[in-house]
């Protein structure tokens, strides 16, 4: 879990640029939202594409569902 958090935390230091994000209705019933309206929100992303979204909860931790990792980090005990 700790090994999860930690590449998380080093993949969003890049940051986002405005232009980079694709914006697709996901939700149904759902209201747009404006860049920035929901600081506390991640996109999580591989290779410049959206796979799973997270929720930032410090300065350098995004915590995601742990079916959002499968296949992209080895978790061992």
């Amino acid at each position: 879990m700790l090994l999860i958090l930690c590449v998380l935390g080093i993949a969003i230091q890049g940051g986002l640029s405005e232009e980079s994000i694709e914006y697709f209705p996901k939700i149904v019933g759902g209201n747009p939202a404006s860049l920035g309206q929901y600081p506390y929100q991640a996109s999580l992303r591989f290779r410049g594409r959206h796979f799973c979204g997270g929720s930032v909860i410090d300065k350098r931790w995004i915590l995601t569902a742990s079916h959002c990792l499968s296949g992209y980090v080895s978790i061992s005990e």
